[in-house]
């Protein structure tokens, strides 16, 4: 009986022989040599069996061959009924060392501007249906090809994925458990983020910014990033009070966090559309841009300083306007020397929409004109790469978006008119947070030597570096409204 044949010369069934293979069996008058064979042959076969069946590793070695010799013929190496779990599992969104970084990354910023929210929390939702909980997520996971998870062959070539705050290899227990999956999977828009650029993008179709009415001057809009309430309302209310068609006021509180009606009048009603906001999260970087997304929504608006419920302005109002009216500059703290503090919060993996000549770092409270903010709420590369790949933990080199995300931005788009140094004037004695201040320590004389010892170039002339300053104690409020306005300076 013929054999059936196999692609690649492989028989599927019957002998091994020529005719295995389809050649005819050649006559043989020498049968008594045959026949004197056979008894041989026979017991050497039986001997194979019975060790094949008393072998597991014999027999895991076999499973193997046949599961390399589909793969080969171009079946899945998972099609068996035992591995359908995982191959299931193989086949997410996520899986392979090819697999998109992000559900973004690898899209042109065109095809970006065109994703829906389906989109964006497609990867999500595909990895969570497809693939079996555990603590290494698909995007690290290996290939059918190669099991070795993708962290582990980095490690090989010497590129740890893995480090702790001071920049040494994590511990061989860290590296076996994995990243956290919360840190892998997150879409990094949301469907709101999402709506709210889009419309931001269609009042400005050209890029440039709108003229005002005959009768509206433009505006400074103040962005508040805070958790609820404002202890310092009042002396916000004092600065601001009778300069309201020059100000804008927009509040990123906690989400449902409202102002009640016998609050301030200065924050009450400004509230923005939020989310949850987490301290040292690409969340934080969210709210900045949704904030100053809010604030293009009205052309009357030009500047654009980020600030808190901790802060205090450190001139009048007419000199704080003045002053970010002057030059067509921001003002952005950015620096980066080559070390671990800077560079080695970079991760290749942000190629190739951020270079490592393109990274930097400062502090996240800046005043932008109306041309960069309208740079961070469109940008369609930068943000979603290092929302992916800039994350508070040891699988993400302690990258803290809120210190890189603006500085690279702009150094990559506009360097030119970035001021390389920030509005905010802040004490940091060691630790992740700036000295608080009380009111014995705000004295007239410490407020005067902050605004005018330092002096700065700025619109062609010498002037104080500093327009606010943080961090304010709640208590120090009755100290400030104490004094007057030649010694709070408003």
């Amino acid at each position: 009986m013929p054999s059936v044949v196999a692609k690649g010369g492989k028989a599927l069934s019957g002998s091994t022989g020529p005719a295995a293979i389809g050649v005819p069996r050649r006559s043989n008058s020498k049968g008594r040599s045959r026949r004197s064979v056979f008894p041989v042959a026979l017991g050497v076969s039986a001997f194979l069996t019975v060790t094949v069946l008393l072998s597991p590793a014999l027999r895991s070695h076999l499973r193997r061959l046949r599961s390399s010799e589909s793969a080969s013929d171009g079946e899945s190496p998972g099609s068996g009924e035992s591995r359908k779990g995982d191959d299931s599992a193989s086949r997410g969104s996520h899986a392979g060392p090819s697999a998109p970084r992000g559900n973004l990354l690898n899209a042109s910023p065109d095809s970006y501007a065109r994703s829906t929210s389906t989109q964006l929390h497609s990867s999500k939702s595909s990895s969570s249906s497809s693939s079996p909980s555990t603590s290494i997520p698909p995007s690290l996971a290996g290939s059918p090809s190669d099991p070795t998870p993708a962290y582990l062959r980095l490690l090989a070539k010497d590129e740890s994925p893995c480090v702790n705050i001071t920049g040494h290899r994590c511990s061989d227990e860290e590296i076996r458990q994995g990243p956290p999956p919360r840190s892998m999977d997150e879409p990094v828009l949301s469907a709101a983020d999402v709506a709210l650029f889009d419309r931001v993008r269609r009042l400005y179709p050209d890029g440039r910014p709108k003229g005002n009415g005959q009768e509206e001057e433009d505006r400074v809009a103040f962005l508040f990033l805070t958790r609820g309430p404002m202890p310092l309302s009042r002396l916000w209310e004092r600065y601001l009070r009778g300069h309201e068609r020059r100000y804008s006021i927009y509040v990123h509180a906690a989400p449902g966090f409202q102002y009640p009606l016998d609050s301030s009048p200065v924050f009450f009603a400004r509230e923005v559309a939020s989310e949850k906001v987490q301290w040292g999260d690409p969340s934080m970087v969210a709210a900045e841009r949704r904030l100053l997304a809010n604030a293009l929504l009205d052309p009357a608006n030009k500047r654009f300083i980020m600030v808190s419920e901790s802060c205090m302005p450190l001139h009048d109002f007419p000199f704080t306007y003045r002053y970010l009216m002057a030059a067509n500059h921001s003002l952005l703290h950015s620096a980066c020397d080559n070390n671990w503090n800077c560079m080695g919060h970079y991760s290749s993996h942000m190629q190739p929409w951020v270079q490592q000549q393109q990274w930097s770092k400062g502090s996240q409270w800046w005043a932008l004109t109306w041309h960069h903010a309208f740079l961070a709420v469109t940008d369609r590369t930068v943000y979603p790469t290092l929302a992916r790949w800039c994350k508070g933990d040891n699988w993400h080199r302690h990258c803290y978006l809120d210190e890189h995300y603006f500085q690279t931005l702009l150094k990559i788009r506009d360097p030119d008119h970035v001021a390389r140094r920030g509005p905010t004037w802040a004490a940091w004695a060691g630790g992740a947070h700036p000295v608080e201040y009380g009111g014995e320590q705000l004295t007239p004389q410490f407020l005067r030597s902050i605004k005018w010892d330092a002096k700065c170039d700025w619109g062609g002339q010498k002037e104080s570096c500093f327009l606010v300053l943080r961090k304010i104690a709640p208590s120090a409020l009755g100290t400030l409204l104490d004094y007057t306005p030649e010694e709070l300076g408003y």
